[in-house]
């Protein structure tokens, strides 16, 4: 019995995989949608395995995130990593203002003859 033959009401076809060399693991790389839209059009699908796209969870939005790696070491909640980021943001935008500040200075000053 050939793949096309089978029909979705027969039981579930088990597929197994060669196992990949240890030196080659298996990497996965998620895309929006729009780039998995243009790479279905652009490789097409048969549909030889009656295989129905709407109920997969190809199209899953990502997960929300309830904590960050700040380091190898370092976990941070979701609040921990707003206050860090505020203030890098913070710090930057105060060294955006003393560089303005030194520089009005230079440029306002009279000239010493």
């Amino acid at each position: 019995m050939s793949v096309s033959e089978i029909s979705p009401s027969s039981s579930p076809v088990i597929c197994s995989l060669p196992k990949p060399a240890a030196s080659s693991p298996i990497r996965t790389q998620f895309v929006s949608q729009s780039v998995s839209e243009r790479l279905l059009s652009k490789f097409s699908d048969v549909s030889e395995f009656n295989f129905d796209y709407s109920q997969s969870g190809l199209w899953s939005p990502p997960i929300q995130r309830s904590v960050f790696m700040n380091s190898p070491r370092t976990i941070l909640t979701q609040h921990g990593m707003l206050a860090k980021l505020r203030s890098a943001l913070d710090a930057q935008q105060h060294r955006r203002r003393r560089y303005k500040l030194s520089l009005n200075a230079c440029l306002c000053s009279p000239k010493r003859s």
